[in-house]
């Protein structure tokens, strides 16, 4: 039986594990790691996408506490499927320096695990300024918008300031999405992002809408108003406000009410119309008392946590009705001298007229004269009154005086106008007496009265008696003889006419016999001063 020896030959497997370079030691011997290959395992705290909607600008962090920036020009659907936020991965990569970014392009990788939590390493704003050691590290700051934030280049920046008035800027990108419609001046943020470098200054780069939270955990109530804003006595009132919450939802909104003169408060629920918009009704004051009072009135709102914040105390002004002053009517039209006849409609709706009277003024000037009115027996609204006739073309412009039983008063200007005719060969001219403006675009008003069918020539001369414009020379066609003329301050080749005093000069001729009537009135093209 032959016997065979079976040598076996051993020989050692050795077996070389790839080195893992923790990201702090790159990041801190950028000297010495750039341009180099290395491999580093950490968890993706941004993904692809994200903070650059073409270039691949993914963010890694390790246990050493520091991150990373994985470079490369495009995004392609594997960096889009397995380099997302949670996953941890190994890679090389060569180490490169661009800007004061640190980064690492030209790499391979495998994912190892997914849905970590990412690292996050809480900063003051002061220690967040450090982008020499922090750059590409995931951190948490918080702080207070000290502007609205603005649009600039591709994204918003949002400033916010700590209770030093340090001051940070965290770039939010379009790319990411983020949405800050919520972020105003004096609203308090949490910031998760990475640390970024511009100008040479830190900036945060938050990725995802989780990112920012505001800071605040108790419910807010504003924008609280009222309508009508001025209410009477027996008008409702609705109540409207914004309430609602960052962190959580609302529950509950009440509002109390009370009679300023008993605080003995009533509730009524307040009612969700939408975009955080609550509102309810008040009943009219005059559903709790006969007397003069006023609301007031406060909110209340409850969050998903149970936070109970309550506004400010608000007063609600409460009016009685003021007479009511409506649809006054010349019925005749009087001859020059002869008496001219208005009625006017007067009622108070909670309670009694006890005084009214017509208000009227002549031509331009400021004096107020009065007329009594007297009530119609029929018509407890209805008013009539007579004003003394006056000169031919005086233009009475009138108004109404009432004051009710609770001592109300109520005062209407200009709610009607009349102009006595001019029937005879006369030359009446009317200018206000006030400069006015037409380098402002303002006009004014030539009003110049004869009877009918004479000629009226209507001429501007400067204050040394040199013609300036001639904008009217008409036969007066208006039974009345009345007659307007708005002039905008140009002379007859349309150009502006200088600062300074002005005459204008009317002329009116008879048209059978020929005989000549003037008037003249100062006209001041004026500025304001500055």
């Amino acid at each position: 039986m032959k016997k065979f020896i079976v040598l076996i030959f051993l020989f050692p497997v050795i077996m070389y594990a790839q080195t893992i370079t923790p990201i702090a030691n790159i990041q801190d011997s950028i000297n010495i790691y750039n341009g180099q290959s290395v491999t580093i395992k950490g968890i993706v705290t941004i993904g692809a996408g994200i903070t650059h909607g073409t270039m691949l600008n993914v963010f890694v962090q390790d246990e050493s506490g520091r991150g990373i920036m994985l470079f490369d020009y495009s995004i392609t659907s594997m960096y889009q499927q397995d380099l997302i936020r949670g996953n941890e991965i190994q890679l090389t990569g060569d180490v490169e320096e661009y800007n004061g970014i640190t980064e690492i392009t030209d790499f391979s990788y495998s994912v190892l695990q997914q849905g970590l939590q990412i690292p996050i390493i809480p900063l003051t704003i002061p220690e967040a300024q450090d982008h020499a050691y922090w750059e590409g590290t995931m951190v948490s700051v918080s702080g207070t918008l000290y502007e609205n934030p603005y649009y600039a280049g591709g994204g918003y920046n949002v400033n916010i300031e700590d209770e030093d008035g340090e001051t940070l800027t965290i770039r939010v990108w379009d790319s990411t999405g983020i949405d800050i419609s919520d972020l105003e001046q004096g609203v308090p943020i949490i910031t998760n992002g990475v640390v970024s470098v511009y100008n040479n200054n830190s900036q945060i780069l938050p990725g995802y809408q989780e990112d920012i939270h505001i800071d605040i955990t108790m419910p807010i109530i504003e924008d609280i108003s009222i309508s009508p804003q001025n209410p009477f006595f027996d008008e409702e009132i609705s109540v409207t406000a914004n309430v609602f919450d960052y962190d959580g939802s609302i529950m509950e909104v009440l509002l109390f009410y009370s009679l300023e003169s008993n605080e003995d408060f009533m509730e009524t629920e307040m009612n969700s119309i939408g975009n955080d918009n609550y509102e309810t009704t008040i009943p009219a004051l005059n559903t709790f008392t006969s007397e003069e009072d006023n609301f007031l009135i406060q909110i209340r709102a409850t969050d998903d946590s149970l936070n109970v914040v309550t506004s400010a105390i608000m007063l609600i002004e409460i009016s009685e009705r003021a007479p009511l002053i409506s649809n006054m009517q010349i019925i005749n039209y009087p001859e020059p001298n002869d008496s001219l006849q208005i009625s006017v409609n007067i009622e108070d709706t909670d309670g009694q007229i006890v005084e009214a009277q017509l208000l009227y003024k002549l031509n331009y000037y400021d004096t107020i004269y009065y007329a009594d009115l007297e009530q119609d027996l029929a018509d407890s609204t209805l008013y009539f009154g007579l004003i003394p006739g006056k000169s031919a073309g005086v233009t009475v412009n009138i108004g109404a005086y009432a004051m009710d039983d609770s001592s109300w008063v109520t005062i209407e200007y200009d709610l009607a106008s009349y102009t006595f005719p001019v029937k005879t060969h006369k030359a009446i001219l009317k200018v206000p007496p006030k400069p006015f403006d037409p380098y402002a675009g303002e006009k004014i008003i030539i009003d110049f009265y004869s009877k009918e069918d004479d000629k009226a020539i209507l001429r501007i001369y400067n204050a040394e008696g040199k013609l300036m414009f001639t904008p009217q020379n008409i036969i007066i066609e208006n039974p009345n003889g009345i007659n307007q003329y708005e002039w905008d301050g140009r002379d007859k080749y349309q150009n502006l006419l200088p600062i300074g005093l002005y005459i204008c000069y009317l002329e009116v001729i008879n048209a059978d016999t020929g005989s000549k009537k003037t008037a003249k009135a100062p006209i001041v093209i004026g500025a304001p001063l500055k």
